[in-house]
C-alpha cells in the first residue's frame, strides 16, 4: 500500500487586524466606588465613529469592561479594575481598543506619562509581621486594618519612607525606639495619617533626630495623628547644637501638619539646653 507523505493542508489562522486610531482618546476617569484594591470607576472616551470599546490597558492592573454606552461621538463606560501588581496612587494608562461593525480593531497607545489613573490602593496590615514587609516595598501605599501591639517585637523600624500610611484611626502602641534609631520612621517622604500611637519611649543617646519620625523633608504629609504618653530619653551630656527631638517628628523641613496632637510628653533630662 502507498504511503501519502504529503502533509495535511493547514487552515489560515487570520489574526486581527489592529490600526493606529488617533481619534480614539480618554477624556476623563472617575472613581464611582472602590476597595483597597479594587475599584469601578466611570471613564469617558471621545470616540467618532462610534465603535465599540472592547480593552482598555492599564500599567499594573487588571481592567474589565462591565457595560458602556455611546452618544454624540462619546462612548461612557464602567470599567472595573483590579489586583494592582503594585500598591500606589497613580497608574499609567497603556492603550484603549476599539472594534468596527466590520470586525477591524483600532487602537490607540500611550507612552508612560502620557496618562494617568489617579487613585490609592493599598495592601493591608493586620499585625505587626506586615508592619515590618513595609521595609520591603517603601514606595507603596498601606492601610492598617487592625490595632498594633509591638510589645513583643523588635526590628520593625522603616528607614525611609515615600508611600502613604493610612491607619484608620487605629492605635500602634508600645513601641520601644532604641538608641541609634532615628525613629520608627527614620525619613519621611510620605503621607502619615489617621493614626493614633500609645505608650511610646523614644531613646535619643545617639544621632541628630529622634522621635516617631526622625526626619520629616518637604514631600511629607501628617494629618490626624495624635499621640498619648510619649518618653523622651536624652542624656543630660547632649544639648540643642547636636540633636533635635519631638513627639511626632524630630527634625522637619517645610512639612505640612494638620490636625495633630499629643498628650502625656515627657522628656528625661535637660538636654536641649545649649552649652
Amino acid at each position: 500500500k502507498k504511503v501519502n507523505n504529503k502533509m495535511p493542508k493547514k487552515k489560515d489562522i487570520f489574526l486581527p487586524e489592529y490600526s493606529e486610531d488617533a481619534s480614539l482618546e480618554i477624556i476623563t476617569m472617575e472613581i464611582e466606588e472602590q476597595t483597597n484594591s479594587t475599584a469601578l470607576i466611570n471613564v469617558v472616551v471621545e470616540n467618532q465613529d462610534g465603535s465599540e470599546i472592547s480593552e482598555i490597558v492599564f500599567s499594573d492592573l487588571t481592567s474589565n469592561i462591565v457595560s458602556q454606552t455611546y452618544q454624540d461621538g462619546k462612548s461612557y463606560l464602567q470599567v472595573e479594575i483590579s489586583d494592582p501588581q503594585v500598591y500606589v496612587s497613580k497608574y499609567a494608562v497603556r492603550s484603549i481598543t476599539s472594534r468596527s461593525h466590520t470586525g477591524i480593531y483600532s487602537q490607540k497607545k500611550y507612552n508612560i506619562g502620557d496618562k494617568y489613573l489617579f487613585i490609592d490602593f493599598y495592601r493591608e496590615i493586620n499585625s505587626v509581621e506586615d508592619w515590618i514587609q513595609i521595609s520591603s516595598n517603601t514606595n507603596e501605599n498601606y492601610a492598617i486594618m487592625a490595632d498594633l501591639d509591638f510589645r513583643e517585637y523588635s526590628n520593625y523600624y522603616i528607614s525611609s519612607f515615600t508611600g502613604k500610611i493610612n491607619g484608620n484611626n487605629h492605635t500602634l502602641k508600645n513601641i520601644n525606639i532604641l538608641s541609634g534609631k532615628r525613629g520608627l520612621i527614620g525619613n519621611m517622604n510620605g503621607t502619615l495619617e489617621n493614626i493614633n500611637f500609645e505608650n511610646v519611649t523614644v531613646n535619643a543617646q545617639s544621632g541628630s533626630e529622634a522621635g516617631i519620625v526622625g526626619y520629616s523633608n518637604s514631600y511629607a504629609r501628617y494629618n490626624n495623628i495624635h499621640i498619648k504618653n510619649i518618653v523622651i530619653e536624652i542624656p543630660s551630656t547632649r544639648t540643642s547644637s547636636d540633636i533635635s527631638v519631638g513627639s511626632l517628628v524630630g527634625k522637619i523641613s517645610s512639612t505640612r501638619i494638620t490636625n495633630c496632637s499629643a498628650s502625656g510628653v515627657k522628656i528625661s533630662s535637660q538636654a536641649l539646653i545649649s552649652s
